[in-house]
């Protein structure tokens, strides 16, 4: 990747005014959270810590202390190198420790909404999202579209529904067809017909739901009769059972369908035989180099996943205010279509609180993945 200058990074993270290249037209499931508890916790007062000097402030709530305090230092150093990296004196973090409690989580909003913070993001256990819900901020959660969440917050995370919606895509424009998806047993109904819909807006899909009671062979004999039209065989699950479950497929030899996985195969599936060549969809990662090396130069060790989201959050909000002034850190900026490039890949808020991320696919390649497709260039 050619190196660019930390400017020209920030510009990168403004609203990228790019031609529609590849659309990633995902749409959240509901995880069916149930977070009214969370919304109806007592408030407990958070005193931020403020980090810079800059007139415009954002916010960051996270579990600084507590069990999860570990998580919550690696999200406070990737907004921390954000901000030094990119926020070019007109920025300023307040960070809240919510020390992973409903209560403080619920303080922390009410005092970002006190302080009239334009832009705010909160990293918490899915049980707790309720209890943020800052009136006259702009929230975002580190979660994902399936998560339950207050109205009005955007999600930030890649799923592997999504990654899976993304890899079926893929092998459809190589081979048009039906779809067969394993879902498994004891996923809510709701979520697997959701699930199903979206990849219906694709192809004509066939669910086939399993349970860990049955055999390999009964789970495949069930999609006997759709495998002669099907083009994919798509896998919502992660557990190892999967590998079993496509060598029992009864396939007619010659075309076979193409075998989609999900961002979250362990190495156990990419290792099975059976699931040699099969498609496994992972966030885009291309923009992760551009911050490793500072990052462990800063603090001694590589950058988290979670440190990148947060090094993110804060760059967005950066580039906006840097290249448009403090009044454009709205809903409508947020929620352009053109999308944002980050340390984490690309991707775009939708106005109804949707992210949309860039995948790439890998393939299985004798247990090792190899690349098949790197992400679009843009949406």
């Amino acid at each position: 990747m050619p190196a660019i200058t930390l400017r020209q990074f920030a510009t990168a993270l403004t609203i990228l005014f790019l031609a529609a290249l590849s659309a990633c037209q995902s749409a959240g499931t509901s995880d069916v959270l149930d977070i009214e508890g969370a919304a109806k916790a007592m408030a407990v007062a958070v005193t931020p810590e403020i980090i810079g000097e800059g007139d415009v402030q954002i916010a960051l709530a996270a579990p600084l202390s507590g069990g999860q305090a570990g998580i919550g230092k690696e999200i406070r150093q990737g907004a921390e190198l954000a901000l030094a990296d990119l926020g070019a004196g007109k920025l300023s973090l307040a960070i809240y420790d919510t020390a992973g409690e409903a209560g403080r989580v619920k303080g922390a909003a009410q005092a970002i909404a006190e302080a009239g913070t334009p832009f705010a993001a909160v990293a918490a256990d899915p049980s707790l999202l309720g209890a943020f819900a800052p009136q006259g901020t702009l929230p975002l959660a580190f979660a994902t579209n399936e998560m339950a969440r207050p109205g009005g917050t955007l999600a930030f995370l890649p799923s592997a529904s999504d990654s899976l919606v993304y890899g079926v895509r893929t092998a459809l424009a190589a081979r048009q067809g039906e779809v067969v998806l394993f879902v498994p047993g004891e996923w809510p109904g709701s979520v697997a017909q959701a699930l199903a819909q979206r990849l219906g807006r694709l192809a004509t899909v066939h669910t086939i739901s399993y349970r860990a009671s049955q055999t390999s062979a009964q789970i495949a004999e069930r999609a006997r009769p759709h495998l002669s039209k099907a083009a994919v065989i798509a896998f919502a699950g992660n557990e190892a059972k999967i590998a079993q479950i496509v060598k029992a497929l009864p396939l007619a030899p010659g075309m076979r369908p193409a075998i989609v996985g999900n961002m979250d195969w362990t190495g156990t599936l990419v290792s099975a035989e059976s699931l040699n060549g099969a498609l496994m969809p992972v966030p885009d990662s291309g923009g992760r180099d551009l911050v490793a090396g500072r990052y462990k130069a800063r603090f001694g060790t590589a950058p988290t996943a979670d440190a990148l989201y947060a090094y993110d959050f804060v760059a967005v909000a950066a580039g906006i205010v840097r290249s448009r002034g403090a009044e454009a850190l709205n809903r409508a900026t947020l929620t352009n279509d053109a999308g944002f490039r980050g340390a984490t890949g690309a991707f775009r808020f939708r106005t109804d609180g949707r992210v949309e991320r860039l995948y790439a696919v890998k393939v299985i390649d004798n247990g090792k993945l190899k690349p098949l497709q790197g992400p679009a260039e843009g949406f």
